[in-house]
């Protein structure tokens, strides 16, 4: 028998991420998959701005994506062969300052998982791959695993190997028997359409570097990606009813002729597909999100907790980010830093999340998929009027952004984020950390903020305050001193951030005072506890330093 802290079952983006996560918190895992290679074709194909951010804390990784990505720089709408709108999504136009990432960014789910096995792979990790899992008991002191090995072709071996392990986690799809043996419900329904989906070599006279929504009777979307190539999905009729399962239905799949007879009725000029397709395949889709993403030493994420249209590019995205969010809390209970009740904050978080995120997706995807001839003919003629308000450039705009790139998640409600009480600033505990330009000590140059948030540990910034009350670095440190408990520095990193008029040979320096801005410390000093996944953990001025003392938040 084998045992670790923490076993993995699934190694798609999820999965990965995590095994990354417990990496850098030095937690011993497993990481099984039944699959000898990954999957070759690609369900997702958007990185969001906030993925990016999050997956940069890696040394190499975003450094090897950002090669194999290809910005979209907007969406084009067409209704009825006519263009009636386009959107802009530059880092200016969508209002982006705050990261050094705008996306999105389209990118193969095969690409972006090759690039988290090869950091996986520098961290000393691996994937154990023909792995199945076929059994899970938990009891109070840890979960037992049996799995079994499965050959290249489904073939799977009698013998059986027990795994130990603290905590698991089921990052195994949307078929989930991880949540299945967790007897977690997993409620929701079949969406009242399918989606035919292509990835062919196209010629056509639109732009090439923007998201084209081509919309008609029908609604098709098209995807630029590498080398000419295309993403086509067509919305069709359910065939099966609303009774299928979720996912590709192998016995059921399209012609390329549908998608060119497709583009004669919604397109204009000369379009031709170039095959065969590299892929091909009709999908069948629900709405599912599962009622806790917790039971026991029991953890689900990514498709395995929450299911969804393709709308937005958000499901990949929003599982690497469960990722993240578990990663670090599991590595600190499992030093015996904090209780086994300090989980629970996982499902709190992540669960609301997955909730918006189904409501949001669900609105789209209906205004996408309608077939009702009333409501198809109200979005024809309204959209073209409704687009430029909706879309209209500035604070519109941006909030729409921040929910898309993901940017805008925050976690507020969360009883382990916190707001001091004499605090008045634009930030709240459970919001995202703002990035922005810094001068290290002994650099000419500027970085990053984000560039210090790497490691296990939280982040303490000590903001000095900008004019008449700004603090310099050594009356800083003598509050952290006096106010701060001792044996709490371990946990840490602190970070004095000045101004250019406080700034001394060993300090960082907001140059400019934007990030002093950002963070609401312009007039008096404060201090930011920054969560290992980049989360405001606690936030407010110098002068209620005390009150965190009080708390003990970590």
């Amino acid at each position: 028998m084998r045992s670790t802290a923490v076993l993995i079952v699934g190694a798609g983006p999820t999965g990965l991420t995590l095994a990354l996560e417990l990496s850098v918190q030095k937690v011993p895992f497993i990481l099984i998959d039944p699959l000898h290679t990954p999957a070759p074709n690609s369900r997702a194909l958007v990185l969001h701005a906030r993925s990016a951010e999050l997956l940069s804390r890696h040394p190499s990784l975003v450094s090897n994506l950002i090669p194999l990505w290809k910005q979209n720089l907007g969406l084009t709408f067409y209704i009825n062969k006519k263009k009636v709108y386009d959107v802009d999504l530059t880092k200016e136009s969508v209002g982006v300052f705050d990261s050094e990432y705008s996306g999105p960014y389209f990118i193969s789910q095969s690409d972006t998982e090759a690039c988290l096995e090869r950091q996986l792979e520098e961290y000393g990790g691996k994937v154990e791959r023909g792995t199945k899992a076929t059994t899970i008991v938990q009891d109070d002191s840890g979960v037992s695993v049996r799995v079994r090995k499965v050959k290249e072709d489904g073939y799977e071996e009698p013998e059986e190997e027990e795994i130990r392990c603290q905590y698991i986690v089921g990052c195994d799809g949307s078929h989930s028997m991880v949540r299945k043996s967790a007897g977690l419900n997993f409620k929701g329904s079949a969406y009242a359409s399918d989606f035919l989906l292509v990835d062919v070599k196209l010629k056509w006279d639109y732009a090439p570097d923007r998201l084209t929504m081509l919309m008609g009777k029908e609604f098709m979307m098209c995807l630029p990606l590498k080398d000419g190539a295309y993403r086509l999905i067509l919305s069709v009729p359910n065939t099966k009813n609303g009774k299928s399962t979720h996912g590709e239905a192998k016995d059921d799949e399209p012609t390329l002729k549908v998608f060119e007879e497709a583009f004669q009725r919604l397109a204009t000029g000369n379009i031709q597909l170039e095959g065969p397709p590299t892929w091909i395949a009709r999908f069948k889709l629900h709405h599912r999100i599962a009622d806790s993403f917790r039971n026991g030493r029991v953890f689900v994420a990514g498709d395995a907790a929450h299911i969804h249209s393709p709308a937005g590019g958000q499901g990949m995205n929003t599982g690497i980010q469960d990722a993240i969010n578990l990663g670090w809390k599991l590595g600190m209970v499992i030093r015996n830093e904090k209780k086994d009740d300090f989980l629970d904050s996982y499902n709190v978080e992540r669960r609301r999340v997955g909730t918006n995120l189904l409501k949001g997706t669900d609105r789209v995807f209906e205004f996408q998929a309608m077939k009702n001839p009333i409501f198809l003919f109200l979005r024809n003629t309204l959209f073209p009027w409704i687009a430029p308000i909706a879309f209209k450039e500035g604070a519109n705009r941006q909030r729409r952004y921040r929910f898309i790139s993901q940017l805008g998640i925050r976690y507020r409600h969360s009883s382990f984020c916190k707001t001091a009480s004499a605090y008045y600033g634009p930030r709240r505990g459970g919001d995202r950390a703002p990035d922005g330009n810094i001068i290290l000590p002994g650099s000419q140059g500027t970085t990053n903020l984000y560039s210090l948030f790497k490691g296990p540990t939280h982040h303490l910034l000590l903001f000095s305050g900008l004019g008449k009350e700004a603090m310099d670095a050594e009356e800083l440190l003598e509050t952290v001193g006096t106010d701060f408990p001792e044996k709490e520095k371990s946990w840490l990193r602190i970070h004095r951030i000045v101004s250019q008029e406080k700034k001394e040979s060993d300090d960082i320096c907001d140059e400019d005072g934007i990030l002093h801005e950002r963070y609401g410390f312009k007039t008096e000093p404060g201090y930011v506890l920054v969560r290992p996944d980049t989360y405001i953990g606690y936030i407010g001025t110098m002068k209620g330093l005390a009150e965190w003392k009080a708390s003990l938040l970590l």
